[in-house]
């Protein structure tokens, strides 16, 4: 069983690297709203798995930020949050954390959902995972998510413009 300040280091450590991995790999100018979408996207994605929460989370309706996605011709909302899961599901492995232990670190609801969850997304089960899939690859993973649309991302303003009444 891993120590709690174990898991926290790490999952800290996992939290700067993806930031990091998409920062590198989005279009250098602009694209400011996306990074910061990202960035907050990569901290949520330790504790939820759905969409709808983000968006609460974020004050945007679900269809809005959809909608976004799917007019600027990117892999919607849910694919990104689960590559982003994996590299914290390859990094808790990394650090020696069993299935079990992560599937609670990620809030699954049981460990059969976790179970569920890896060999649906991935084909394989979470140890199959374990063996072929390392944080350094999973983050890779994410990179090339976001590089094959780069173009995409320069333009992409996730967060819809409050109006301000007088």
């Amino acid at each position: 069983m891993m120590h709690p300040d174990h898991k926290r280091e790490v999952l800290a450590w996992t939290a700067h690297q993806i930031k990091d991995a998409c920062m590198r790999a989005l279009p250098k100018p602009g694209g400011l709203k996306a990074r910061l979408f990202l960035r907050v996207l990569a901290d949520f994605a330790i504790t939820t798995d759905k969409q709808t929460e983000i968006c609460r989370r974020l004050d945007v309706a679900p269809h809005i930020l959809t909608s976004r996605f799917w007019r600027q011709d990117l892999p919607s909302v849910k694919r990104h949050l689960i590559q982003m899961r994996l590299v914290y599901v390859s990094a808790l492995f990394d650090a020696g954390a069993s299935p079990s232990e992560i599937s609670e670190t990620l809030r699954f609801s049981m460990y059969q959902v976790f179970t569920r969850h890896m060999k649906t997304q991935t084909g394989m089960t979470s140890l199959q995972y374990k063996r072929h899939v390392n944080a350094v690859q999973a983050l890779h993973n994410l990179g090339q998510l976001i590089r094959l649309h780069r173009a995409q991302w320069s333009g992409f303003e996730p967060f819809p413009q409050k109006e301000v009444t007088p």
